[in-house]
């Protein structure tokens, strides 16, 4: 939905990645999601040789040169046998709808029942005890009536969503080095499923995740007019001209 709005705002032609993809068990289907990303990269692929930012157009042929490999689609399989193994995309996926109970929408509607203004940034500390609750007992959220809630549930509310939005866009970083490498490098092998010939061959490969500053409350109020606008353009471009509303929250 959200590509309906770029189309129209930046005149970007449409991309055909889709990120669930990314998160599917079978390994063809995160293979083919990876090339979808390669074709239409947009922001939300970036590609570097030897520290230098090359275009992921030609990335796939140089970084096959640099690894003497005959497989024009090698960098692709490299990453979706990485994204298959690692699991690092099914963490950030659980701790994004962990610390998401309501999504944006279900926020909004609490918003409407507060005083905005006992609303503070969180601090350091309430930044903490969000996180250390969770890991106490991450398998205990779930969503409540809204209406039940205390002011102050309310407000830890707002800021486990703020927490959801830090990891809904944070980047990974993935670096391919040679199976020799040494220090903090893993080890994988090609998915059987994307290279029959080459599973058996081990390369090594870092992996970190960046981009993780804590969101402020100031940002609320554009992804609530994030969501009407995306929204607002898919219905417009799918043929309903009907009044956009926000509906209630989940339940």
């Amino acid at each position: 939905m959200h590509q309906k709005l770029k189309a129209i705002e930046d005149g970007k032609v449409p991309s055909r990645f889709c990120p669930l993809l990314l998160f599917a068990s079978d390994p063809l289907k995160k293979y083919r999601a990876v090339q979808q990303l390669f074709e239409t990269p947009q922001n939300n692929l970036r590609c570097f040789l030897d520290g230098i930012e090359i275009d992921p157009g030609t990335a796939s042929q140089e970084v096959s040169k640099e690894f003497d490999s005959q497989d024009e689609f090698l960098l692709q399989k490299m990453l979706a046998s990485v994204l298959a193994q690692d699991g690092v995309l099914n963490r950030i996926k659980a701790l994004q709808q962990d610390f998401d109970l309501y999504d944006v929408e279900g926020i909004y509607k609490m918003l409407e029942t507060m005083d905005k203004s006992a609303i503070s940034e969180a601090n350091e500390q309430q930044w903490k005890e969000l996180i250390q609750r969770y890991l106490k007992a991450p398998e205990q959220a779930s969503a409540k009536d809204i209406s039940l809630l205390s002011p102050s549930e309310k407000v830890a509310l707002v800021h486990s969503f703020l927490i959801s939005a830090t990891f809904k866009d944070c980047s990974v970083i993935i670096s391919f080095t040679s199976s020799q490498s040494r220090g903090e490098s893993r080890q994988f092998t090609l998915e059987p499923e994307l290279a029959p010939s080459d599973s058996k061959l081990v390369w090594a490969y870092q992996l970190g995740v960046v981009d993780l500053d804590p969101k402020p409350f100031k940002k609320l109020e554009e992804y609530i007019e994030l969501d009407r606008k995306i929204t607002r353009a898919f219905l417009e471009n799918t043929g309903d001209s009907s009044e956009i509303t926000i509906s209630p929250y989940r339940s």
